[in-house]
């Protein structure tokens, strides 16, 4: 079979974008109210609270693999492989280096996490069980952003919203589950989530080696000056 038009692929990247905005507010409409009805909405709280310290130190990585996806596809289209390798290699090296510092950032904001914010004493132990596996959710994706970007080269981001439908109905069943089977718990949110991001993480990874196999990693490849360009073009999107 020859490959799509441009046109016809665009609308295919436009219905599947859809479908999984759509997937993912539906799941989100049932679930919220399911589950401030399973913990109370002063313990749901704090998996919000959670999020936003998560959206927060997502910035700056957002700035990074969302411009580099653009230098990889530019350099790809160009037949210039060694250079999208480079790029590609650069990027994964600055993620493993952020996931890192988050790693660290990340268990002192956990551990005081009862410090930093006024947590109920019957509820600390589940607020930090919470905080460290959404942490770790994060820091898996971190380390998996950079694949993401074979998708957007290729221009098959339908795969993407089909692996993010998947994810997100995975995610919700079971969280559906742990609540049904196990005495309530305000991790259990997270605890799926986690789950999500290792099938992401998998997905990912097999996606880029079936569909962009000629971009190689190449952690020698690393350049600080490919990151700090990057890193440069992409702080307007965070505006």
């Amino acid at each position: 079979m020859g490959q799509k038009s441009a046109g016809k692929q665009m609308l295919i990247n436009l219905a599947a974008s859809i479908i999984s905005f759509a997937v993912n507010v539906g799941i989100n409409f049932f679930l919220t109210p399911y589950l401030v009805g399973e913990l109370g909405n002063e313990a749901y709280g704090f998996i919000g609270l959670a999020n936003n310290f998560v959206q927060y130190a997502n910035i700056i990585t957002v700035a990074l693999n969302s411009i580099a996806g653009r230098f990889i596809s530019i350099e790809y289209h160009k037949k210039n492989i060694d250079k999208a390798s480079k790029i590609f290699s650069s990027v994964l090296v600055a993620d493993l280096i952020i996931a890192a510092v988050m790693l660290v950032a990340s268990t002192f904001v956990t551990l005081f996490i009862d410090s930093i914010v006024n947590v109920p004493p019957q509820l600390v132990a589940s607020v930090k069980v919470t905080f460290a596996i959404t942490f770790a959710t994060f820091i898996l994706s971190v380390i998996t952003a950079i694949f993401t970007t074979a998708a957007f080269v290729k221009n098959r981001l339908d795969i993407n919203s089909i692996r993010d439908i998947i994810a997100n109905l995975f995610k919700a069943a079971l969280v559906i589950l742990l609540f049904a089977l196990l005495p309530a718990k305000l991790y259990y949110l997270a605890a799926a989530t986690l789950a999500s991001g290792f099938f992401l993480l998998a997905a990912n990874i097999t996606v880029k080696k079936r569909i962009l196999p000629e971009v190689k990693i190449n952690i020698k490849k690393f350049s600080f000056r490919v990151v700090k360009t990057l890193l440069m073009a992409g702080v307007w999107l965070t505006f």
